[in-house]
């Protein structure tokens, strides 16, 4: 795992050299193991290409694996970060054709085989990567990212010179002199869904590279293709098998195993992480197998216990940590790593998880991307219900949510008010279209309140949200959404968390239920298989039946939240009174925020994610727009001609 970052400018080879140092030591800690640069001629006069590599060494821990890597006579050079855990067999296949490798690492093997194949050789590989690879002799640069993004890549164009930039993090672009220049509509998509759209960002003209995905450039102009989409796989194959789904389990975790060091995991003690967990014990058996987890002393949303169960379960060495509200304290750190303003609230247990486990381990296993493949989250037991309501059933549940609201606004606890509100909030949502219902499961707050917080249209931003359901060739519902958070939710929320916040400490996250064969095993099963009748991820329990404790399989699931509503009625009030009051609101109405902050005291509303993304948002503000964090120094901006 690494830090990957280049360019191709029209400048002198000195300036060149300090502006790669500058992107490559914004990107130290995801590579403190050592880094390494190149500069190159382009082709065209006074045109520069520069790549760079910030190291954290999993494989061949030797300076044989230092990056940039180039093939023997210097007619391909590579900056990779990720892994290939197929690089054997590809390794074996290549000698059995002559090739000779110097390294025993995974990136030799990928150069050999891009220089070799060009694209067509990611479609052989199995891993996460984003590279970025320059060819010497038709004077060309290969950009490419994972199947399913968990790698991020980041790349900046100007169409006036021609000048073009990457990284593995925004704040290496910005280190490299690219304008921080805000973007409005990231604002209404990040107050609709949390986050910025891909490809888009919070700054004009920093775009991502999609998931399954190349870019060619080539003397001034670049274009994008796809290599991999599931769309394909949907729904292709008759019922499995629980053996066939733990042979697939077992084989990726398997291969993430692999590494000249300690590997450890995250235990939530759900059935993701458990399953993970469950399959690291039996392949690998259970000797100085270490599990991390976090805790909320006191809370309903502690999960612990069941951790610790699971952990007893496959005698592993296990790790508790404690997060309470003082916790926030590393909400400025956390918030700087994730480059953009992010709204997700478990971003902060995952980065004290992180924090700790890097103290042990250099590499972890977690259990993301199994309620996306096997329809985990309560959404999709909804929709099973929803979907099924003819014009009665409709007027039925919108009667029921009207009712709901209305009992809301009598005097009662504040726990009962949140419950009436959620029941509101889901009777309401059953009458609608399946788009829309979509759509308002994913978003952050209404219209209204998003109109009151900041004045800025959101439609755009729901239609760029709806076309991943849109686009989905089936007419299964169900399947549909499945699809569209594998394709937009993943790589937008889920992954990009992990990364950033994972990547802040050098510590590699690997996700053995997101290996590519596993996802389109699980996107060709009948929907029925997936979550039978309002039983959830029904296969893949089964398949876990013996292997992990029952009662962590028949237990609801629970998600891995913050609990954030007492705390933004208690501790946490005073500490967003203080925020805004030093750094003020950036774009946001501080009259809105004042009414959110009073219902959620009051207890009229849970507004506890909407405070956080505001808080999240007041910090990202003030260090990339107000203070523009990561700035090159005066007169070290783009050359742009």
């Amino acid at each position: 795992m690494c830090g990957i970052a280049g360019f191709i400018l029209p400048e002198p080879e000195g300036s060149a050299r300090r502006r790669l140092q500058r992107m490559t030591d914004a990107l130290a800690h995801r590579g403190p193991d050592g880094e390494g640069a190149v500069v190159l001629p382009e082709g065209r006069p006074r045109w520069i290409v520069g790549l760079g590599h910030r190291r954290l060494a999993i494989l061949d821990l030797s300076d044989a694996g230092r990056q940039p890597m180039s093939t023997p006579h210097a007619q391909h050079w590579i900056t990779f970060n990720g892994e290939i855990y197929n690089f054997a067999d590809l390794r074996q296949q290549m000698e059995g054709k002559g090739e000779q490798f110097s390294t025993r690492c995974d990136s030799e093997v990928l150069l050999r085989l891009l220089a070799r194949d060009g694209a067509l050789g990611l479609s052989q590989c199995n891993g996460m990567w984003a590279l970025g690879l320059w060819n010497a002799q038709d004077k060309s640069l290969l950009l490419a990212r994972d199947r399913l993004g968990i790698k991020p890549l980041y790349y900046y164009y100007d169409p006036a010179s021609g000048a073009f930039l990457f990284a593995s993090e925004i704040k290496a672009l910005l280190a490299a002199g690219v304008p921080p220049t805000f973007r409005r509509e990231g604002l209404a998509e990040y107050l609709l869904v949390g986050h910025s759209i891909e490809p888009h960002t919070m700054f004009e003209g920093i775009q991502q590279l999609p998931p399954g995905c190349f870019l060619e450039y080539r003397q001034g102009t670049y274009r994008v293709e796809r290599y991999w989409s599931l769309a394909p796989f949907l729904e292709q194959s008759a019922a499995a098998s629980p053996d066939e789904l733990l042979a697939h389990l077992d084989d990726s975790v398997r291969l993430r195993l692999i590494s000249d060091v300690p590997v450890g995991a995250f235990l939530s003690g759900g059935v993701d992480s458990s399953a993970v967990v469950s399959s690291m014990a039996a392949v690998n058996g259970a000797d100085d197998l270490r599990t991390f987890c976090v805790s909320f002393p006191g809370s309903s949303v502690d999960e612990a216990r069941y951790a610790r169960r699971m952990a007893d379960h496959v005698r592993a060495l296990h790790s508790e940590l404690t997060f309470e509200p003082n916790g926030v304290s590393i909400l400025a750190d956390a918030v700087r790593h994730n480059d953009e303003p992010f709204a997700d609230d478990a971003f902060l247990p995952t980065y004290m998880m992180c924090r700790a486990a890097h103290q042990e381990v250099k590499v972890a296993l977690s259990g993301d991307g199994g309620d996306e493949l096997f329809a985990g989250y309560d959404k999709y037991r909804t929709e099973q219900v929803a979907s099924r309501l003819g014009p009665a059933g409709k007027w039925t549940v919108r009667a029921l949510a009207r009712g709901a609201g209305a009992v809301a606004t009598a005097p009662m606890p504040v726990r009962l008010r949140e419950r009436m509100n959620r029941m509101q909030r889901i009777l309401g949502s059953a009458g609608l279209d399946p788009i829309e219902r979509y759509v308002g499961k994913l978003a952050l707050m209404s219209t209204d309140r998003v109109q009151q917080l900041a004045g800025v249209d959101i439609a755009s931003a729901r239609a760029r949200v709806a076309r991943h359901l849109l686009s989905t060739p089936t007419d299964d519902i169900l399947a549909k959404m499945l699809h569209a958070d594998v394709a937009f939710g993943l790589p937008n929320n889920m992954l990009r968390k992990v990364d950033r916040m994972s990547m802040a400490f050098g510590l590699e996250v690997r996700v053995p239920l997101l290996d590519y064969r596993l996802v389109q095993f699980a996107a060709s099963l009948p929907s029925q298989q997936r979550i039978c009748g309002l039983s959830p991820k029904y296969l893949l329990r089964q398949a876990l039946r013996g292997r992990v404790p029952a009662e962590l399989l028949s237990r609801p699931k629970q998600g891995f939240d913050v609990p954030l509503s007492a705390w933004f009625r208690g501790d946490l009030d005073g500490f967003l009174q203080q925020l805004l009051a030093d750094n003020g609101t950036g774009e946001l109405s501080p009259a809105a925020i004042e009414r959110v902050q009073r219902d959620h005291r009051s207890g009229l509303a849970d507004s506890s994610r909407v405070l956080f993304a505001i808080a999240t948002y007041v910090i990202w503000h003030r260090l990339y727009v107000r203070e523009r964090a990561y700035a090159p120094p005066a007169g070290e901006g783009l050359p742009l001609r």
